[in-house]
């Protein structure tokens, strides 16, 4: 998911990195032997990402997600996948078996790994850093997890939703699509070339998430 915070009018996109807690107390570093076993999970593609980040020589923040996918021979194995772009993955709550959500920060030649902090958990979230959380990490895990990015709904409700109710009868909305365009035709800030250009930079960035983070292509959405 991507990292969103609202100002003024407008939802500002930043960086994984900016949420990131150096020494969190909610979370330990793991060992340097569990690091090597996240770092064994990974395909070589994933661990190029790792040394091309060590190659920069400046601290690199990303997220790492353990994936069960084909190992080329006809089974299955787990993988650790990893991302520098900034943007998390899933946000789940540490039951039924879900994959909990790991930082990796990388310098030069130091890599270390951890859980996901609760408190980086709820900054994903749009929750402020006074924003109580209890001090047992799946229970504060529990609360910002799982839920709604409170800066998104709001940005949804004043650009969106409160438009729509305007219209009253008039708001025959059928999908997702028909949602964002209405919401992107509906800007009076906007011509009519800015408003199309504007709309397939949202759907594009849009499909580039889903094709990063998620494994359902019918989640992606075609403009015609």
């Amino acid at each position: 998911m991507p990292v969103l915070r609202l100002v003024g009018r407008a939802l500002v996109l930043r960086a994984v990195r900016d949420v990131y807690e150096p020494d969190p107390g909610a979370v330990r570093w793991h060992p340097p032997e569990e690091t090597a076993r996240l770092l064994s999970m990974m395909t070589p593609a994933n661990r190029d990402k790792v040394e091309a980040a060590q190659a920069t020589g400046w601290l690199a923040v990303g997220t790492i997600y353990k994936r069960t996918r084909p190992d080329g021979n006809g089974g299955r194995a787990q993988r650790a996948e990893v991302s520098f772009d900034g943007v998390a993955g899933c946000l789940r709550t540490p039951v039924g078996g879900s994959s909990r959500q790991t930082i990796i920060a990388v310098k030069g030649p130091l890599v270390r790994t951890r859980l996901l902090s609760p408190r980086e958990a709820a900054r994903l979230m749009g929750l402020s850093d006074d924003f109580w959380l209890p001090d047992h990490y799946n229970s504060a895990y529990h609360v910002a997890v799982d839920g709604l990015v409170a800066s998104v709904v709001r940005y949804l409700a004043a650009h969106l939703l409160e438009p729509l109710a305007d219209l009253g009868d008039e708001a025959a909305v059928l999908s997702v699509e028909q949602l964002v365009t209405l919401a992107v035709i509906g800007s009076r800030a906007l011509g009519a070339r800015e408003r199309r250009d504007a709309l397939s930079r949202i759907v594009e960035r849009y499909n580039d998430i889903v094709g990063k983070v998620e494994t359902d292509p019918s989640l992606r959405i075609a403009l015609s």
